[in-house]
């Protein structure tokens, strides 16, 4: 089923440890509040180039459709990102402070708060979509996956992941 139609393993959620890992990272950043020091605005450079390069090059030499293309894009790809994210993060300035107030609104709180069930179910949704339910109208699809999608994690978070986590406060505090 996958390979008929050109789904591959990288695009599976627990393939993407390399995302996870980066968000990870710059959660981890913020929390010890490390944004505004020199040493993160140099790292994020270097890695925004590096990443950048290495990149180009790999698409140049390989190609757009090379396997080897493939295997590292979404890495790099993603390594870009977290550097420019960090670069922009670790200003003082107008731009952080709209971002903070982006991030800390009710409707971010509350996708942050379903976040593991969007990750756990938006596959097996998409799937369903695409074999049952597909209106053969990109916009269309991605509006129902998503508002499914999202009705799925909030009935999970609230029926079953909420119970886990006071588990959780009682066993580990």
């Amino acid at each position: 089923f996958f390979i008929k139609n050109n789904i591959f393993p990288s695009m599976f959620t627990l393939t993407r440890m390399d995302q996870l890992l980066l968000g990870g990272l710059i959660a981890f950043i913020e929390w010890r509040g490390l944004f505004s020091s020199k040493s993160i605005k140099r790292m994020a450079s270097v890695l925004l180039i590096l990443s950048a390069t290495i990149l180009v090059s790999i698409t140049l030499i390989y190609g757009l459709e090379s396997t080897i293309t493939w295997l590292f894009k979404h890495f790099l790809i993603g390594i870009f990102i977290f550097s420019f994210l960090l670069i922009i993060l670790s200003f003082d300035n107008k731009i952080v402070f709209f971002l903070n107030n982006i991030l800390e609104s009710k409707l971010f709180q509350y996708y942050g708060r379903i976040s593991y069930g969007f990750y756990v179910w938006h596959l097996s949704i998409i799937t369903m979509f695409y074999n049952f339910f597909n209106f053969n109208f990109f916009f269309l699809d991605l509006i129902f996956t998503f508002l499914t999608t999202t009705l799925i994690a909030h009935i999970s978070y609230f029926y079953f992941e909420s119970h886990f986590l006071k588990l959780k406060d009682r066993f580990f505090n």
